[in-house]
């Protein structure tokens, strides 16, 4: 039998290259093509509150509270509590200002991307009231739909950019995002 296999690893050979290590974790960042639309932009509107507005989702939550009392259901109330709380911190906390982009690859969020695989179809809403954003539908059963801000973004471009990858079909808001929109959240 033949040592030629044998590798004694006591002896440096400098003939060897050094191995690399590609680091898997942390956010993706695609690499910057010449087909790539950034921007920077607010995740969510902020909308202003009044006393009136803390006052009457107090007072309606007291009265779902009272209503939990009655009912001798401790988790409704427990439930009520936490919503509110929930909503009280979210109404006040001011939106961050994220990086979005579309690469060749996909579509960057933040720190979160969506690659076109994951990606059934887009919409892009230009409403006349100022309000720009486009729609993702993606593919997650819980949040199908990704709405993604515009700001200054011309919405023209980004319809004819993702036109390249993905196909073009109309979106409908959600219920829960009309019910958001119009409480003011």
């Amino acid at each position: 039998m033949s040592n030629n296999r044998l590798i004694d690893l006591r002896k440096s050979t400098a003939s060897a290259p050094a191995p690399q290590i590609i680091s898997t974790f942390g956010p993706y960042e695609p690499k910057p093509t010449a087909s790539t639309l950034e921007w920077k932009a607010l995740e969510y509107e902020k909308t202003e509150h009044g006393p009136y507005w803390f006052m009457g989702t107090g007072a309606v939550a007291t009265i779902l509270i009272v209503v939990g009392i009655l009912a001798r259901s401790y988790f409704f109330i427990a439930f009520v509590a936490i919503a509110y709380i929930v909503m009280i911190l979210y109404a006040k906390r001011e939106p961050r200002e994220l990086t979005f982009s579309i690469t060749s690859e996909g579509v960057q969020t933040g720190r979160t991307f969506h690659g076109f695989s994951d990606i059934k179809s887009f919409w892009v809403f230009d409403k006349e009231e100022g309000e720009k954003y486009f729609s993702l539908e993606i593919n997650k059963i819980l949040s199908p739909f990704l709405q993604v801000p515009l700001d200054k973004v011309s919405p023209k471009e980004v319809k004819e950019m993702l036109n390249r990858f993905l196909p073009e079909k109309e979106h409908q808001e959600s219920l829960i995002d009309q019910i958001i929109k119009s409480v003011g959240l």
